[in-house]
């Protein structure tokens, strides 16, 4: 069983935990009797713990990286009024409690037994610390307001009442996503959001809410969505029926996009063990949104496919392609070009080059064409002028690389001798 300290020197050696003050508050603070007798031989490992348990409902304490995070982010210091809304057993609260002064702690959670409990794991010797049963979505209002409010459990989305509890300079810390996945949120007043880590923690439990028809269709919808995209990916028999069953609940566009946006938010990036970005799966699904006419669809896949953000050569590939599908060349040629410096042997590299190396191609007999055009006006004849010079060097460098990998790539060939013709006047070669 492994003890406090080697659980501090451990989040310390990870640049995890660097507060000396929340350090000393780990070290102080023993966590065995915030745990059941059965689970205490999990203490102070790097892993959830469960703190209550009776067989239906199980509830854990975060792991400690987490709650190192946690309070770091808390910008803790003397006097602060803190509403934790979920109460984690106590221990997070205790935590806080020994690390500076703070004027109160109010936790409010829904489960009465639960308060029971965490008032018995934290006794008379944090009087700083007052548990109250309620409906956490409501927060504690007759308190208010609040220096820091954290939700300790999973939300779809924070609920409005918690903002106008809040004071002034006060921020709430919440997990913000599906059950699967979630970003650790810092939400200021004004509104402003700065997301700290993906993180997935158990729902927070609240009382169920009566919906209305359309609700509940929006619910119902949103959960279906969330099963297909369970993996990162859609099939088209997936997409299909999802489509047919937007149509029957009568899903509105916007709340569509609404609802995705939510959802791949929340789903892990569709990567292999080693790292690599799925890139068919990306441009598959764009080029499908393309093809049905679904321009807000493709958008979002656009958008998906640029914020992708790890300067590896599938991502650069993956944007290259895009670039180009949406008809913006020299973005795309800018991407692949990236992926180029690279690794110039990656398997994802010589077919992008191909595609845009006979874009280019078409593209140039287009510029020479205009060129001869007589009624061509001189200010444009120069622009096509430079025009050509870059599409030439462009499909040269590229017919260069391909003729590299293989000596006897006739498409290459063909590009480099088209040009060639071209400049000497013999149009009819290509």
């Amino acid at each position: 069983m492994a003890t406090r300290q080697e659980l501090v020197e451990g989040l310390v050696k990870k640049g995890t935990l660097k507060d000396e003050k929340i350090q000393k508050a780990f070290l102080s603070v023993d966590l065995l009797p915030f745990l059941p007798e059965q689970y205490r031989k999990m203490a102070y490992e790097d892993r959830p713990i469960p703190f209550y348990d009776n067989g239906n409902i199980v509830r854990t304490i975060s792991t400690p990286h987490i709650i190192a995070t946690l309070l770091q982010s808390l910008q803790l210091k003397d006097g602060l009024k803190i509403l934790i809304l979920g109460s984690k057993s106590g221990y997070i609260e205790a935590l806080i409690a020994s690390t500076v002064k703070v004027s109160k702690v109010r936790v409010v959670d829904m489960n009465t037994k639960i308060c029971t409990v965490t008032k018995k794991n934290l006794g008379k010797n944090y009087p700083v610390i007052q548990v109250a049963s309620g409906d956490p979505a409501k927060g504690y209002a007759k308190e208010k307001p609040f220096d820091r409010i954290v939700i300790t459990g999973q939300i779809d989305s924070l609920p409005d009442m918690l903002m106008s509890q809040l004071g002034k300079g006060g921020f709430i810390i919440a997990p913000v996503g599906n059950v699967r996945a979630q970003k650790l949120l810092k939400i200021t007043i004004g509104g402003k959001t700065e997301e700290m880590m993906d993180v997935v923690f158990g729902p927070l439990e609240m009382p169920k809410r009566k919906l209305g028809k359309k609700d509940e269709d929006v619910m119902t919808y949103e959960k279906v969505m969330e099963q297909v995209w369970s993996d990162g990916m859609m099939t088209p028999e997936e997409s299909a029926m999802l489509d047919q069953l937007r149509k029957r609940l009568k899903i509105d566009a916007a709340k569509h996009l609404e609802l995705e946006s939510k959802v791949r938010t929340a789903t892990p990036k569709r990567t292999d063990v080693k790292g690599h970005i799925d890139v068919e799966w990306y441009i598959e699904r764009l080029q499908t949104e393309l093809q049905k006419g679904e321009n807000g669809m493709a958008k979002a896949v656009f958008e998906e496919i640029m914020q992708l953000q790890d300067k590896i050569v599938d991502v650069w590939i993956c944007k290259s392609v895009a670039f180009h599908m949406v008809g913006l060349l020299a973005q795309s040629i800018g991407c692949l070009d990236e992926a180029l410096k690279l690794d110039r042997k990656d398997k994802l590299v010589p077919p992008t080059v191909k595609l845009l190396l006979d874009t280019i191609v078409n593209l140039n007999k287009d510029t020479c064409v205009k060129l001869k055009d007589p009624k061509t006006a001189a200010k444009e004849r120069k622009e096509l002028m430079q025009f050509k010079k870059m599409q030439e060097d462009k499909v040269n460098e590229y017919a260069d690389y391909l003729l590299e990998l293989n000596p006897e790539d006739e498409g290459a060939m063909n590009a480099k001798l088209g040009i060639k013709f071209r400049d000497t006047g013999m149009d009819g070669y290509a």
